[in-house]
């Protein structure tokens, strides 16, 4: 699992921590998560998509916790949301160059989210 944008533990929680979205800090949960099947979002190249699966990933977000900070209504119920540079990276170290560079194109900032509908992964214990 690879973490490169930098967060903050929030001192007696059981793991969370503030995450930075955008300009400001939010709390969320670091949560390592195993994409298991190719996701139906069809606005992320499918060989992106293919690659990703069966990597463990770290996710950041739910759509639960960005609903108490703001409107995030469009985005789908149990999804859970990662830091694309950190996939990039990870696409990259698992040997998948091409699609690092796609993603990259895609979400060329250090903030920019990907977002992983649910049933398409499973929470790492």
């Amino acid at each position: 699992m690879i973490t490169l944008v930098g967060t903050i533990c929030v001192h007696g929680s059981s793991g969370e921590v503030m995450a930075p979205l955008g300009v400001d800090f939010y709390r969320g949960e670091r949560v390592p998560i195993r994409i298991t099947q190719v996701d139906p979002d069809e606005d992320t190249p499918l060989p992106i998509r293919q690659a990703l699966v069966g990597l463990v990933v770290s996710a950041i977000f739910t759509k639960q916790q960005l609903m108490e900070v703001g409107s995030f209504g469009h985005l789908p119920d149990g999804c859970r949301l990662a830091y694309a540079a950190e996939l990039i990276e990870l696409l990259r170290s698992a040997k998948f160059e091409a699609e690092a560079c796609l993603l990259a194109q895609i979400c060329p900032g250090n903030l920019d989210m990907y977002v992983f509908e649910p049933g398409t992964f499973e929470v790492v214990a």
